[in-house]
């Protein structure tokens, strides 16, 4: 548990707590949540060992972890706190690996009891659902915690 939070510390400093809060003055809230979340996105592929794989699961942890990233970019600017992302953050990785099997202690949890072949065209919306759900979740509750306060 204590690496989950130190990773989601260290990354929020850096992705929100620094690139963000610089941006935002020289570019704007918009365009410097894009660029800080574009930045997380790459980061990824680096902490992830991405390079060398083929295009599409780049863009999948690009796409995924970019759109967390920008979610986490409204909590910071909404919230001017960089405790509700990391919050987020921390939540995030914390079920990650208790939820997915490919994750240390997912193992310890899932004990399979049958299995069902899936077609490779559900397992691609599976998989962008597991993916992207998590963050549209976020935003809506941002949406509703800031309602009187536009969101990005």
């Amino acid at each position: 548990m204590q690496y989950f939070f130190i990773s989601a510390f260290t990354e929020e400093l850096i992705f929100r707590g620094i690139l963000l809060y610089i941006l935002t003055d020289k570019t704007g809230i918009q365009k410097a949540a894009l660029i800080s979340a574009a930045a997380f996105g790459i980061y990824h592929w680096f902490s992830y060992g991405m390079f060398g794989n083929e295009i599409i699961p780049m863009l999948y942890i690009f796409l995924i972890t970019s759109l967390a990233g920008y979610v986490w970019g409204i909590a910071f600017v909404k919230s001017k706190t960089i405790l509700l992302p990391l919050g987020l953050h921390f939540g995030w990785n914390l079920i990650s690996s208790l939820v997915q099997k490919s994750q240390p202690y997912g193992e310890i949890i899932f004990h399979q009891v049958s299995k069902a072949a899936l077609s490779d065209l559900n397992k691609l919306f599976a998989s962008i659902f597991m993916g992207i759900f998590p963050s549209i979740l976020m935003y809506i509750a941002l949406y509703l915690m800031f309602r009187k306060k536009k969101l990005l």
